[in-house]
């Protein structure tokens, strides 16, 4: 194509392109944007069979122009580890082209694909970045390359030397967009590096606030932002939100360093989010909303920026502080329990004399502390010593509900160190302290508290009637009443429903309880109400069933569900409840072994959760494996220990396996017969009628034995007798058949 004489302008080579059938490719226009746009709007004026493609970070805005937006290569999530799902994505396939390209000799197992997807996912899927990461790949190896992907732009340099400067470096590339940029452009991209997961409008605002940007310039430069592919807007969420890909994010607060920005930045990021949480006031609730969750949820990795960052040396800490007492409430209804401890801790720690922090601000902190420690069996004398300050914080400020969630916490707390009546009194201050509120639901859950502690006290009827009365509530009015995020209080209180009856014979009831209960919880999709209801009724309700298939899925599913949720409360029941099992089975060496690792780890003073009842399934499989002398030891232990705390719901049972111990040791029979008698006696007074059949069987089997068919059958058939139901356990077929045989 030749021009006439004369200055040379788009009209003229679109005129001189006039008749042509051809495409126009403008490559990489986004620095010459405007001209790009003219061209283009020339040149299909004058030829109607001419075609434009033209590559650039933002829209030419021209007439005629359709938009496709080139995505970033398809990386796979963390979940997913199938080697064949993981070599279908984009980013992986261009990665192991490049690194083969490379290093013909290179290999990629299993692992090694594994690590390359998180390296892909690191690098947000750009391609420029993959191929620089390929290429360093053979002479660094990829777990030093993932390793040291932190500093990401001095690593992946070294493209090919025929591509343009700007494609040889990541670092290289980002800068030429960057320097494309406007200066208020510039300046909202920098700052917006702050935020780790997300950003408003308010937020971009709030960390532009020095800077004298308005609400419509920083709206203008984001809406800019995102046409020149620097943002994403975020279409999951409901409410206007965007955010960086992690490299560009990067590279943005590298930028945010360099010009002496990023302590600014930081303080008014820490701010902003301070002022969000904090907005609904001080007063604290037993129940965050919905909506506070959510917002919780939303901004956690701000969140944690921002208490990083205000909690440093380099920081504010009066910000941090705030910041955590305001989140504390939603923190505790996360399943990020052991975090929450430790960021609580470190903000109390960091409160000086000087400080201004209020003391309903401290009395939030030492709940979230106290409440965390309880829920991931931390410390004890730790979390004792903040609920103790919560609760008296909560006093003198005359704040009913934070005394009432101290309250609970304390009460959790006992119980699961086996001190039942310490946990009766403090369920009955949280029962004055709802009155005193005329909180309906606070005492609805002050029944369900009361059920569990007489139960463990061995005050089976009172526990029945507790539970009851917590079930004639409706589920919209009892149910949805949570304490702790997914803990349902009508779901518990079946459950433990389900555990009494099953003490107290009626044994068909409890089963359907304990089913409903399960149902109930997982219809809900509350994981920690599923594993509650495993722990005290599917799995221990199926084992003394001797229904040890049931056992062994309830326990399976108690696990997986503990697992998946990150409820690390609920892994150690579940491995109890498995080495229970495993004895159960006769398979008693791996039986006593999980159960010692167990107990160890959670002995008194640390945590005895249901400990003499598992003291007791070790006894047995210590006499299993024939140490009889250490298992009587370990029985005692367990007797003394509850009559100690008065956690007496499993003394019954541990007077008769103390007797069936003696009966092995070859003790003398009326020393025996006393250990049944004394079981016997125990469990009548508990109402337990269950534990009560189980001593009688025992019992009459050493009469049976001693010739005495008669007096057996006078201390078996009238217990026997009292059953109205669940005559296929096992218990009830060894009375039925043992009574046909006398």
């Amino acid at each position: 194509m030749e021009l006439a004489p004369g200055p040379v302008s788009a009209r003229r080579v679109a005129s001189a392109l006039g008749g042509k059938a051809l495409l126009l490719i403008l490559d990489n226009c986004e620095h010459v944007i405007d001209a790009a746009a003219v061209m283009a709007e020339e040149v299909l004026h004058a030829n109607a069979a001419a075609h434009v493609i033209a590559t650039s970070r933002e829209l030419l805005k021209a007439e005629g122009e359709c938009i496709y937006r080139v995505q970033p290569l398809t990386v796979p999530t963390e979940d997913t580890e199938d080697h064949d799902a993981l070599l279908r994505y984009d980013g992986i396939r261009l990665f192991l082209e490049r690194a083969r390209a490379a290093a013909p000799h290179f290999r990629a197992d299993r692992d090694i694909t594994r690590t390359i997807a998180a390296i892909c996912r690191r690098v947000d899927g750009i391609p420029l970045a993959i191929e620089l990461a390929a290429a360093r790949a053979g002479a660094l190896g990829i777990g030093e390359l993932a390793a040291r992907l932190d500093d990401r732009f001095a690593l992946l340099t070294s493209g090919r030397r025929t591509a343009l400067a700007r494609h040889q470096t990541l670092r290289a590339t980002l800068d030429w967009s960057y320097n494309l940029l406007s200066e208020p452009e510039q300046s909202l991209l920098r700052h917006l590096a702050v935020f780790v997961s997300g950003v408003t409008v308010d937020g971009a605002v709030a960390v532009m606030r020095d800077n004298g940007a308005s609400e419509a310039s920083v709206t203008e430069s984001l809406a800019n932002l995102v046409e020149k592919s620097l943002a994403l807007r975020d279409l999951s969420m409901a409410r206007a939100r965007w955010r960086l890909l992690d490299t560009i994010r990067a590279h943005a607060r590298e930028k945010l360093t360099e010009e002496g920005e990023a302590d600014d930045a930081a303080r008014r990021h820490a701010e902003f989010f301070r002022d969000l949480f904090g907005s609904a006031g001080g007063a604290s609730q037993l129940q965050p909303s919905t909506e506070d969750i959510a917002r919780f949820e939303r901004e956690i990795d701000n969140i944690r920026a921002a208490l990083d960052w205000s909690l440093s040396p380099a920081g504010e800490a009066q910000i941090g502080v705030s910041l955590m007492a305001h989140c504390a409430l939603a923190w505790l209804h996360s399943t990020l329990l052991s975090e929450c401890a430790d960021r609580a801790e470190r903000a109390l720690q960091q409160i000086n004399p000087g400080m201004q922090v209020s003391d309903a601000l401290r009395m939030q902190l030492y709940l979230a502390l106290g409440v965390s420690l309880g829920l991931t069996m931390g410390h004890v004398d730790r979390a004792k010593a903040a609920l103790t300050q919560a609760l008296g914080l909560g006093e003198s400020l005359d704040d009913r509900q934070a005394q009432l969630r101290a309250l609970w916490a304390l009460w959790a707390l006992h119980i699961n160190i086996g001190q039942a009546r310490a946990a009766k009194s403090v369920v009955e201050q949280f029962s004055s302290v709802a009155g005193g509120a005329d909180d309906q639901a606070a005492l609805l859950v002050a029944e369900r508290l009361r059920g569990y502690t007489f139960h463990h006290l061995g005050e089976n009827h009172a526990a029945r009637a507790c539970c009851e009365r917590v079930l004639h509530y409706p589920t919209a009015a009892g149910g949805s009443y949570v304490l702790v995020r997914t803990m349902d209080q009508h779901i518990m209180a079946r459950a433990m429903l389900a555990r009494v009856l099953w003490y107290e014979g009626c044994l068909d009831q409890a089963a359907e309880h304990a089913r409903a209960s399960l149902v109930e919880a997982q219809s809900n999709a509350y994981p920690l109400s599923m594993c509650e209801v495993l722990r005290l009724a599917r799995c221990p309700l199926a084992l003394m069933a001797g229904d040890l298939a049931a056992a062994e899925q309830a326990i399976a599913m108690l696990r997986d569900i503990a697992d998946g949720s990150n409820a690390a409360f609920y892994k150690i029941p579940a491995r109890l409840l498995q080495g229970k099992l495993l004895i159960a089975r006769g398979e008693f060496a791996p039986g006593v072994a999980v159960l010692r690792s167990e107990l160890d780890s959670v002995e008194t003073p640390i945590w005895a959760l249901a400990h003499p009842e598992f003291l007791g399934a070790l006894a047995e499989g210590l006499a299993g494996l024939g140490w009889l002398a250490e298992a009587l030891e370990t029985v005692k232990e367990a007797l003394t220990e509850a009559e100690s705390g008065g956690e007496r719901y499993y003394v019954p049972e541990l007077h008769r396996i103390n007797g069936e111990l003696l009966l092995r040791a070859e003790a003398k029979a009326p020393v025996v017969a006393e250990c049944f008698e004394r079981a016997i006696g125990v469990a009548r007074a508990q109402n337990a009628l269950f534990w009560e059949l189980r001593a009688a069987l025992s019992l009459a089997r050493l009469r049976f034995g001693q010739a005495r068919g008669e007096h057996a059958r006078e201390i078996l058939a009238p217990v026997y007798g009292r059953f109205t139901e669940g005559f296929d356990t096992g218990d009830l077929r060894a009375a039925k058949a043992l009574l046909d045989a006398l």
